[in-house]
């Protein structure tokens, strides 16, 4: 499996909204999966990819999973479903370059296969290698990202439908009807590997949308994107992971709290974060930010209240941290617009 980042949390979202119209509500779905529903809906959360994969693995265990399940799931990752990364590729000239600033910046997405391109001369084969992920994850996993890929070659192409040549290294399904319907023909299942194989003709044909200037921007945007996820893949993203997920309407945890819940001494938490250029109060002030406008913003807390639940000792001070935060807000803006050519 590639590295471990952390990822926004609209793809447990979905997983989630998909599991709860099969009658598993989101309690049952995030059941001895360490998660919280409260800490993924706020708003900029993120989550480690082991345990989206952990969350993969409750729904599956408690749904089953049938052959096609992957496919339904599959479906509901749109373009927009993957910020600057699907921007990027709406924009490319063609499916080719869509398909390898797709593979460059593919930990931007939700996928947790390998994938590789393979120029076949008339053809080029796109392959999904599942071999690092648990086995029992294979399928659903497999199904999902091919499904996917079907999902945004559509919409790269404004709707145009295109037939596919679709192999699955997975055994013959019973009910062959989902993947007909979905990818236009009836794949071959037992293979040596799951691929999609297209015409390189179609590969180099224009995309409606391109925007070549737009295109440079959006991978400029995107290459950042991915070294800021990688730099946050420490301790620092470990604590504010914790403190995100842990609040549930208590007072956020103090440092020798959380460091014991890493298994840390506060010393050695203060020395690591010292390290990664960060502070436990800086982490601390940062989520108190999010969660303060979740809590004031999103539902309408009264202030006192929301004070008392993010560790104020008075509604005051919440205000006037709401003001600082503002204030930072604003200069930083400021700087960028100065900065910008």
């Amino acid at each position: 499996m590639r590295s471990v980042l952390r990822r926004p949390c609209l793809s447990a979202l979905l997983l989630l909204e998909f599991a709860a119209e099969r009658g598993l509500a989101p309690e049952q779905a995030l059941a001895g999966t360490g998660l919280e529903l409260s800490a993924l809906k706020v708003v900029g959360a993120s989550i480690d990819s082991r345990d989206e994969l952990t969350l993969i693995a409750s729904v599956l265990r408690q749904l089953g999973n049938p052959p096609g399940l992957g496919l339904a799931m599959g479906q509901r990752y749109h373009l927009t479903a993957y910020g600057l990364w699907g921007l990027a590729l709406l924009n490319a000239p063609t499916l080719r370059s869509a398909l390898e600033t797709g593979l460059r910046y593919l930990d931007l997405t939700y996928s947790y296969l390998q994938l590789r391109l393979r120029d076949e001369g008339s053809q080029t084969r796109v392959i999904f290698d599942a071999s690092e992920v648990p086995e029992n994850l294979r399928r659903f996993l497999l199904e999902r990202d091919t499904a996917a890929l079907a999902v945004i070659q559509r919409e790269l192409f404004a709707a145009q439908s295109h037939p596919y040549h679709l192999r699955f290294a997975l055994p013959t399904p019973a009910d062959l009807e989902p993947y007909r319907r979905l990818f236009g023909v009836v794949p071959e299942f037992n293979c040596a590997e799951t691929a999609l194989l297209l015409p390189s003709a179609q590969l180099d044909a224009a995309l409606p949308l391109a925007n070549p200037l737009a295109a440079q921007v959006c991978e400029a945007q995107c290459r950042q994107l991915l070294a800021e996820r990688r730099s946050l893949a420490g301790v620092s993203a470990q604590v504010r992971d914790r403190l995100l997920r842990g609040f549930s309407g208590k007072a956020l945890p103090d440092m020798e709290a959380l460091a014991a819940e890493l298994h840390l001494s506060s010393r050695t938490l203060r020395r690591h974060l010292q390290r990664e250029g960060s502070s436990y109060r800086e982490l601390v002030e940062e989520v108190r930010q999010t969660l303060a406008e979740e809590l004031l913003g999103g539902i309408g807390m009264k202030v006192d209240e929301a004070a008392a639940r993010l560790g104020y000792s008075e509604a005051a001070s919440l205000l006037h941290a709401r003001k600082r935060w503002r204030r930072r807000a604003g200069a930083e803006a400021s700087a960028s617009t100065l900065s910008s050519p």
